[in-house]
């Protein structure tokens, strides 16, 4: 019994423990992301994308459905990254997000398993931690920062449509090499 407490401790639910990013990885793709900004407001991708790693609903909650660590639930349903109005009181989704200021973002900061607390740094770190486990594990192990900065930009379908991924791929080479 003492044995299987153990591996419960050491394995979350979808196997292995996350791998961390290298700091170098994560200090080029905030680069590139937000200009290495640290505001708390920053919207990006005609407002698809929000925080200083530009983080898609999508990329949200497919590493929250991941891995469960990063947040205090599964998912959020509530939130939903569509046109259409979601919520007991049917607020659109652009409208949450234009109404996020200094003044209300510490409401949000306790709820550790929403959405917009991906504009904090930190938190977004540890999305595209386990985004990027989930997708590209072989990658993070051998350092192989291409297929991880691909994956980021246009998620773990990129192998299939590369060129898509190319200017990305050039941006990043850049910071890489100063």
């Amino acid at each position: 019994m003492k044995f299987f407490l153990f591996l419960l401790f050491c394995f979350n639910i979808n196997g292995a423990e996350l791998l961390v990013l290298d700091p170098i990885f994560i200090k080029i793709i905030h680069k590139i992301e937000s200009n290495a900004s640290t505001k708390t407001n920053i919207v990006g991708d005609n407002g698809r994308a929000i925080g200083p790693l530009q983080i898609h609903f999508a990329c949200w909650s497919d590493a929250v459905k991941f891995n469960s660590k990063v947040s205090n639930k599964e998912t959020n349903n509530v939130i939903r990254d569509n046109k259409e109005p979601s919520g007991p009181l049917q607020i659109h989704y652009r409208w949450r997000l234009d109404n996020i200021s200094a003044n209300n973002k510490d409401n949000y900061a306790n709820n550790k398993d929403h959405y917009t607390n991906c504009f904090e740094l930190n938190y977004s770190i540890k999305i595209m931690t386990a985004y990027l486990n989930k997708y590209e594990r072989k990658s993070i192990q051998n350092r192989d920062f291409e297929s991880l900065a691909r994956c980021w930009n246009d998620g773990p379908n990129w192998r299939n449509k590369r060129d898509k991924t190319n200017n990305y791929w050039r941006k990043f080479k850049k910071f890489l090499t100063k």
